[in-house]
């Protein structure tokens, strides 16, 4: 019998028997405990995973961990990985889809209980899949059921990854995460504006990355002819050029850009990102959306350098308390939960690009500190964070120190000249920052 028609049929009781038998927990108590007790963990995976966060993607993870088959499994075996993709187990030489075993053993299971996933109404409490994602969205607290799916397919739709194979979505996760563990006495409207910037803060960054390299794309093809821009660089001198409005090929890129639907289209997006419009309109609370959108456009790296990033950032912050609203430091508080997650993964990362972060950090921390050092000792969560970013900071740093001393040692190995020179820079950059951090304040 074919997979497919395997995969689509009745299963037998001899087949329903043995996949109980190679079970690792009780289906009915495994499932209240992922998608009552831990959702957020469910969420996380399939996140990472790539996957949109649906009843099928939600059944097929359930059944591969009751298997005690995990993603980190499939790194290792090729076929587990692609069983996962064809939402198939494998069952003593028998393939079987994952929905059949949610169907005659979660499901007979879960009924037997009492156990209702989402109730359809009727009086012999039968339940339904119907709103299985929803459900589970609601009982991570993420609030807006559209907000998160919004900020989750776009970051599908850039395919942007992080740490290895785990899409970048699961970093946003992980700040909010971050901020409900750190933060107090929060009103439920601060404590929404926080969630929902958390989890949205790289959506219009991405974004238009994304759609600059498309542009770019689209205008190499159409300029290569016309043109005498060098190959090397060719990318960001043209995507440059037509976004200024600079340069002497500047009516030939005009030109094509009138001539080309998608292209105008791509430019005026860059321009004027079109996803504060479309976060606005998830909410009907137009006070609340506006002030999330003024909040998540402060927190959004443009196209300026990172000083005067950090500068716009803190200015509306300022501008708000001195105004004196309430949230006036949402933007900031999302800003130092980026700033830690990014921080607290760098390991898994390399000397420069760790570099580069405390180079960041340093910098946010002294422009914060120069120019709104007043709200420090007011705000105990910004002082929280704050210090937070500060030591966690000088613990990668640390660790690296750590990594890369013992091998300029004598004896540890034979460095080449230009080895021992990028080891020495390494450490002396380190040695640079760590001292750096020890300057900053206490408050």
């Amino acid at each position: 019998m074919s997979e497919e028609i395997y995969k689509n049929s009745n299963l037998g009781s001899a087949t329903i028997k043995l996949i109980r038998q190679q079970l690792q927990v009780d289906p009915a108590q495994f499932y209240d405990l992922m998608l009552n007790d831990q959702p957020k963990y469910v969420v996380k995976e399939l996140v990472k995973s790539g996957l949109k966060i649906t009843p099928d993607n939600i059944k097929k993870f359930l059944v591969f961990s009751a298997f005690g088959i995990h993603r980190v499994d499939f790194i290792k075996n090729k076929q587990l990985q692609k069983d996962y993709n064809k939402r198939i187990v494998r069952i003593n030489g028998n393939v079987v889809g994952t929905n059949q075993v949610f169907d005659h053993v979660f499901r007979i299971d879960l009924k037997n209980n009492g156990t209702q996933i989402h109730s359809n109404g009727n009086s012999n409490g039968n339940f339904t899949l119907l709103k299985i994602r929803e459900e589970l969205v609601k009982n991570c607290r993420y609030g807006c059921p559209d907000l998160f799916k919004y900020a989750h397919n776009k970051h599908l739709e850039t395919g942007k990854k992080r740490d290895g194979a785990n899409f970048a979505f699961i970093h946003p996760i992980r700040v909010w995460e971050i901020l409900e563990t750190e933060l107090i006495n929060l009103s439920e409207e601060k404590s929404n504006l926080i969630r929902d910037v958390a989890l949205l803060h790289d959506v219009v960054e991405d974004m238009q990355s994304f759609r600059e390299k498309k542009f770019s794309k689209k205008i190499i093809e159409k300029l290569k002819y016309q043109t005498k821009i060098p190959k090397t660089n060719m990318t960001s001198r043209i995507s440059s050029m037509l976004i200024n409005q600079k340069g002497n090929n500047s009516n030939v890129a005009q030109n094509t850009i009138v001539e080309d639907q998608c292209i105008s289209e791509l430019h005026t997006q860059i321009l004027n990102p079109p996803e504060y419009s479309e976060i606005n309109s998830l909410f009907e609370n137009k006070d609340y959306s506006n002030q999330l959108v003024t909040h998540l456009w402060a927190v959004t790296h443009g196209a300026e350098s990172e000083k005067k990033y950090f500068l716009r950032m803190i200015g509306v912050s300022k501008n708000l308390f001195e105004e004196q609203k309430p949230n006036y430091d949402v933007a900031l508080l999302v800003k130092f939960g980026d700033i830690i997650d990014n921080t607290t993964t760098l390991p898994e990362r390399g000397a420069s690009s760790q570099l580069k972060r405390f180079k960041k950090n340093l910098l946010f921390l002294q422009t914060f500190d120069s120019n709104f050092s007043e709200i420090i000792s007011q705000n105990s969560n910004i002082k929280k964070l704050r210090h937070e970013c500060i030591e966690c900071s000088k613990e990668s740093i640390h660790l690296l120190i750590n990594t890369y001393q013992p091998e300029m040692k004598e004896g540890s190995r034979k460095f080449s000249p230009v080895e021992l020179k990028d080891y020495g820079v390494i450490l002396k950059k380190l040695n640079f920052y760590k001292n750096e951090f020890e300057k900053l304040n206490n408050y």
